[in-house]
């Protein structure tokens, strides 16, 4: 189509037709014969801009009717009947087009029409512009309520009286209704309804109104919380009414009153014949959405809010919190997933001072009176806390039995080692399949089980003897005044026989046995080095059925140096620059995407032994290279992560790094992960330190590094999850964003009822804690399958790929397809974290 142009001053000639229509304030588009854009005045782009459209998209040579037919958001459904209303006017079917169509936004719906005319017999074509109708459509609703019928029963209903349009916009409310609210008219005529609704009630309101849409003058009632003026929940009954037929109405109308303070009273009353009111423990209810329901006269005094005050709130808008403003949702997080919770809170008041609590919190589902959420009981500790005695006792001492831990062992043991005064020996104890005892009664009861142990070992020691004890199952006894081996093994014997006495554990009869090795003190031995003979003594008893005990003697000395020459090797291969990162792909179960890799340290040699992971690491650490090999891998790590980051920046791939006990406990760690990162230039939220359960068995040693990798923004995982040991409250002291499920636990699902039961466990508590869950060893569908059905969020296996080298994995990477899309194919998204 040939327009008359006109010369800009830019020297580009421009359509004349185009510039005229500059200067109208409605959005204008010339259409050729096609649809195809041809002119637009500068209103259209300006409209564009404001809807958030790429100006390529809507600008000159875009078909318009694509746009109508592609719509999405806002005005999409009307979308359509544009495009259709538009090829009826370029087909000559009809001269003109007109419709009238909403445009919801966030802050007030705003209505707009469209005109559509054809350019005339000798120009194929057609002019479309669209105008805001807005006040005028808020002219007619007014005019609506200004109806005298109308405002009578304004005056002679209920409370709530509320006039809808059919997308939920607010055409007029009541005074009444106003200063229940705590609102002025000019706040809420022209918003939607809904900005007004609790979020959580948020699908009950939508459904109401869409019920009685669809059929003129049908009708329904609803109950949901309605937010007021100051913020309060209030809880409304409400009908609402189709009455869009009916002349001087034509709108939705809502009308009802608040039962806030009856629904209150209701749950107060069940509650308050459950919990005596006049208990020493301030107690509080809290429901799923973290508003107050009780809050008893204990609470009150120790918390210093009256009760009035404290109910339809949350804690924090109260002036009532915590050191960790997300420590009350995880709380919560473990009594939906365990019952219960208990424990110590620091809590602060609206005064800013601190108030210490031991706090039980129990959570309750009462159907009878529409209660869901927590009930808690908290004592003020502030007279029996003593701190700095506390925390001196827990730096040198396991918290779950009270008795010494490593640290304290070994200062111990140095002091009898170097006093020369008497002959020393260590027996190293393995209580024997804990962890399947563990899977069986449950880690509560585990913890009580390990306490027992404890006390046993206490009560057939000597007074000279010390026990501590190293984390999970694993306990430690040293032994001074030994005349000789005898000596020592009838101690040994002594606590296998107290191990294996029967225990009652709530209710139940547990049997347990015990591994033990012993090790005798030699000249200008070390208490690192005679503990560590103990440890491999114990595992020599261990290879040869368990329950028994074994002595470090010369043929486990010979042994012993053929695994000396192993570890020598492993040292020579560092030293030679043979090991090397090698990376196996973890993929989100949901979609199937490609999200990272787990880095694995992998001898490029010709010694088969060492292909084997189990005769790695014990090389390893005979060695004494975990650590060095820890670095060099972390350090390939991040130049791996550079290339990807240099070849795919929009995929966000991470690589996860296992990091030994050792090395997170070196103060210098965190430092150096920090100087790799800089040098490498790769994002710190794209590492992952991977650590195992034991390491956290002596939380003082390693919570400040993990502080600082935390701060940093370095993620952290815990690996092979549930074949080690970790209470509960350990975990909760450091931050972790990753549990990873032993392969193991993997390998039995579908064959092993228990497994299964275990590995649905651990998930619920991972995603109770706001974690991502990891599987490792992932080698069939059906497990993918079980797994994704268990809510998994991330797999890696053989099924997908063994580890490999650093080009392999980039090629990998390569190939991946952008972040956002996967494999169609997934599971229920219930109960996942996002990938």
């Amino acid at each position: 189509m040939d327009l008359p142009t006109s010369a800009a001053p830019d020297g580009v000639d421009r359509p004349s037709v185009e510039l005229t229509l500059d200067a109208l304030d409605s959005p204008i588009a010339v259409l050729d014969g096609d649809g195809t854009i041809v002119s637009v005045n500068d209103a259209w782009d300006a409209a564009a801009r404001s809807g958030g459209a790429p100006a390529a998209k809507t600008s000159v040579g875009v078909n318009y009717l694509t746009i109508c037919d592609t719509a999405v958001g806002p005005g999409s459904q009307e979308a359509p009947l544009v495009a259709a209303g538009i090829r009826e006017v370029l087909s000559g079917e009809r001269e003109w087009f007109a419709l009238d169509y909403p445009c919801p936004s966030p802050s007030a719906s705003r209505w707009f029409t469209v005109r559509v005319s054809s350019l005339g017999v000798d120009q194929a074509g057609a002019v479309v512009i669209h105008h805001d109708i807005t006040a005028l459509r808020l002219a007619e609703v007014q005019a609506r309520a200004d109806d005298s019928r109308l405002r009578r029963a304004f005056d002679e209903t209920s409370p709530v009286f509320v006039l809808l349009e059919p997308d939920g916009t607010i055409a007029t409310i009541a005074e009444r209704t106003c200063a229940l609210l705590g609102l002025e008219r000019s706040e809420v005529v022209g918003r939607n309804g809904f900005d007004f609704i609790e979020p959580a009630d948020l699908d009950r309101g939508q459904h109401a109104l869409a019920s009685v849409l669809t059929v003129a003058g049908s009708r329904t009632r609803v109950e949901c919380r309605v937010l007021d003026g100051s913020g309060r929940r209030r809880v409304m009954d409400l009908s609402v009414v189709n009455m869009l037929d009916e002349p001087g109405v034509r709108a939705v109308a809502v009308t009802g009153s608040d039962v806030t303070d009856t629904r209150l009273h209701q749950i107060a009353d069940r509650l308050e014949r459950r919990l005596l009111q006049q208990l020493p423990a301030a107690v509080v209810a809290v429901d799923d959405h973290g508003g107050i329901v009780y809050w008893n006269q204990r609470a009150e005094v120790l918390l210093q809010v009256r009760r009035q005050e404290a109910l339809g709130r949350r804690l924090l808008e109260i002036g009532v919190g915590a050191r960790d403003p997300q420590v009350f949702d995880e709380i919560a997080g473990i009594a939906r997933a365990v019952g219960r919770w208990e424990g110590s809170l620091d809590v602060f008041l609206r005064d800013s001072t601190f108030v210490p609590l031991h706090t039980v919190v129990e959570r309750v589902d009462d159907d009878e009176s529409g209660f869901h959420g927590v009930v808690t009981a908290s004592i003020d500790v502030s007279e029996r806390r003593m701190l700095e005695h506390e925390l001196a006792f827990q730096a040198l001492h396991d918290p779950l039995t009270g008795l010494p831990n490593r640290r304290r062992f070994v200062e111990r043991l140095e002091e009898s080692l170097t006093s020369g005064t008497s002959r020393a020996a260590v027996a190293f104890i393995d209580l024997d399949d804990f962890k399947e005892l563990n899977d069986r009664v449950g880690h509560l009861s585990g913890d009580q089980a390990l306490r027992e142990i404890a006390d046993r070992l206490a009560m057939v020691l000597r007074s000279e003897d010390v026990v501590a004890r190293f984390g999970g199952d694993e306990f430690v006894v040293g032994m001074s005044r030994v005349v000789d081996a005898a000596d020592a093994l009838a101690v040994a014997g002594r606590i296998l026989h107290a191990v294996r006495q029967p225990l009652d554990i709530d209710g139940t009869t547990v049997h347990l046995s015990a591994t033990i090795g012993v090790a005798l003190a030699q000249r200008d031995l070390g208490a690192e080095v005679l503990i560590r003979n103990a440890d491999a003594a114990m595992y020599e008893a261990k290879e040869r059925g368990k329950d028994r005990i074994a002595l470090f003697d010369d043929g486990l000395q010979e042994r012993r140096k053929e695994r000396r020459a192993s570890a020598e090797r492993l040292r020579a291969a560092v030293r030679a620059g043979h090991i090397h990162a090698y990376f196996q792909p973890q993929r989100c179960l949901r979609t199937g995407r490609l999200i990272g890799f787990e880095a694995l340290a992998r001898w490029e040699g010709d010694e088969p032994e060492f292909q084997r992971t189990a005769h790695f690491l014990a090389a390893a650490e005979e060695g004494g290279v975990v650590s060095e090999i820890d670095r060099l891998v972390l350090e390939e790590t991040c130049a791996t992560l550079a290339r990807f980051q240099q070849e795919r920046p929009d995929l966000g791939c991470t690589i996860s790094t296992n990091v030994s006990a050792e090395l997170l406990a070196d103060p210098a760690f965190p430092t150096f992960v920090d100087r790799v990162l800089q040098r490498t230039g790769v994002p710190p939220s794209l590492l992952c330190i991977e650590v195992v359960e034991s390491a956290l068995a002596d939380p003082d040693a390693v919570a400040e590094n993990l502080g600082r990798l935390e701060r940093a923004g370095v993620e952290v995982a815990i690996d092979d999850f549930g074949t080690g040991y970790s209470s509960l409250s350990r975990i909760q002291q450091f931050h972790v964003d990753y549990l990873k499920i032993d392969r193991s636990f993997v390998a039995a699902l579908g064959t092993d009822r228990e497994q299964h039961a275990v590995v649905g466990a651990i998930i619920g508590l991972g995603h109770a804690l706001g974690l991502r869950t990891i599987a490792e060893g992932v080698e069939t569908e059906d497990q993918v399958r079980l797994l994704r059905r268990l809510g998994v969020d991330i797999g890696q296996g053989f099924l997908w790929s063994p580890a490999v080298p650093p080009d392999a994995a980039l090629a990998m990477v390569r190939e991946a397809p952008p972040a956002g899309l996967g494999d169609p194919e997934s599971a229920d998204g219930a109960g996942y974290v996002d990938c």
